[in-house]
């Protein structure tokens, strides 16, 4: 059964090496495909071979330059510029922006996302009443506030 392996490994790689046949040695598929047994344990073998190859491979070169040049470490590094970059500051944002809308109250003068200047009338739930001129007033969500004036008391 063996040399019947090895004889199909050897008509693979007859093409790119006929000598190598003939002296009896094998590419390196020849070896993995000569060393699986019906029983699975050359596949094991084979499996331990190709992770001690990965192994050496991942740890050859020494020093820092090897750590930076590692794709997974690489990867790392350019999440954490993102989170620190980008989403630490959008969280920061969103919670100062969420502590001013809850807390409105009436009086404040306000700025829409629309750019309406006004004054809060009431506040209903997940509404404001805006009075914007004398008689005039509407309606607009809390979310839709971009920010809160600051009070001449405040100058």
């Amino acid at each position: 059964m063996r040399s019947d392996r090895v004889g199909a490994a050897c008509a693979a790689t007859r093409a790119e090496n006929p000598a190598g046949c003939e002296s009896g040695q094998l590419e390196p598929a020849g070896l993995i495909l000569s060393s699986v047994t019906p029983d699975g344990a050359g596949l094991v073998k084979g499996m331990m071979q190709l992770l001690t190859i990965m192994a050496a491979i991942f740890f050859q070169a020494s020093g820092p330059a090897s750590l930076l040049g590692n794709p997974l470490v690489m990867m790392v590094v350019v999440m954490a510029i993102f989170y620190v970059m980008l989403i630490l500051p959008q969280q920061r944002q969103r919670k100062k922006m969420q502590a001013m809308i809850a807390a409105l109250k009436s009086g404040d003068k306000v700025v829409t996302n629309s750019g309406i200047y006004g004054t809060i009338n009431g506040i209903d739930g997940d509404t404001v009443i805006l009075k914007i001129a004398d008689q005039v007033k509407i309606r607009i969500a809390r979310s839709a506030i971009a920010q809160v004036e600051a009070s001449e008391d405040a100058k």
